[in-house]
């Protein structure tokens, strides 16, 4: 007898446990994501995980206004224009209370509301732990003078900071000379739970700026304390710190933001005792 295949084999099926409860958030955020007509109220807000440390200095009328401002800002640079009446009417409440937990949330350090020569202040969204990234899109100078010190925080400092690193990844001699511009700022903030200022550093990698690529009289070989200070040419116009130059040991990998982070805050936070007692290297 000929087979002649005309029917459809059946496919087993094969069921999962639990799909139900599981899939419930994953498939409505999906579903939301999906909406071609989306409403003001349609996206998510990703609150950080840091907020933890936030949340006994906070009042829960407060705490539901920053929700709100995390609702209605743009998911990536964490600004809204939303008004202080505006806020009141979503939350059913006066504009004198908006006013209050606005001062809150600006005196912890969660948002800031900057005039922007609009109808409304612009509010903010602030990051809420230290962090580095590389800045490509402006010099130094540019980014210092366009700085808001309400979202960036104070210039605590400027470091000109150099390294020996390797021609190629599988090289084990460090030979090639790399230089960099970090511009140090801190936001300073009072958490009712705890004795010290939450502080909070924003420390900008400026490479390839001019004038600053350098090479000192030290190999990498020669290199027996891990951290040398020179003296740097490079400076910042219209403030008052000077740049401090550090030459560091190629153990710590300054291109990686923690390594970068780290090796900043503790130059510009340290003894200053002990950093001026740092011996010294000279540019070549």
């Amino acid at each position: 007898m000929v087979n002649l295949n005309l029917k459809e084999d059946k496919k087993e099926i094969i069921y999962t446990e639990k799909i139900n409860n599981e899939d419930n958030y994953k498939e409505w955020k999906n579903h939301q994501k999906n909406q071609k007509n989306k409403g003001v109220y349609d996206g998510f807000f990703m609150a950080p995980g840091r907020i933890v440390d936030y949340l006994p200095s906070l009042t829960d009328r407060a705490l539901n206004l920053y929700i709100f401002y995390g609702i209605r800002a743009n998911s990536k640079n964490g600004k809204t224009w939303v008004s202080v009446e505006t806020c009141a009417e979503a939350l059913n409440v006066t504009t004198r209370s908006i006013n209050t937990w606005n001062e809150n949330l600006i005196n912890l350090g969660l948002i800031a509301r900057i005039d922007e020569n609009l109808s409304s202040k612009s509010t903010y969204l602030l990051p809420l732990d230290s962090f580095t990234y590389t800045e490509k899109n402006a010099s130094p100078q540019k980014y210092n003078d366009t700085s808001d010190t309400d979202i960036n925080g104070i210039l605590i400092g400027v470091l000109h900071l150099f390294q020996w690193r390797k021609s190629e990844p599988d090289s084990e001699i460090f030979d090639v000379p790399y230089s960099t511009i970090c511009l140090v700022y801190r936001r300073s903030h009072i958490l009712k739970h705890s004795s010290k200022n939450k502080n909070i550093y924003k420390v900008i990698n400026f490479e390839n700026v001019e004038d600053t690529d350098i090479e000192i009289d030290k190999k990498s070989t020669e290199f027996k304390n891990n951290i040398y200070k020179f003296e740097s040419k490079f400076n910042i116009e219209n403030i008052m710190t000077e740049t401090i130059g550090m030459a560091i040991t190629s153990k710590t990998n300054l291109k990686s933001a923690e390594d970068l982070l780290n090796i900043a805050v503790q130059i510009i936070e340290g003894d200053k005792n002990r950093i001026s007692e740092l011996s010294e290297v000279k540019v070549v």
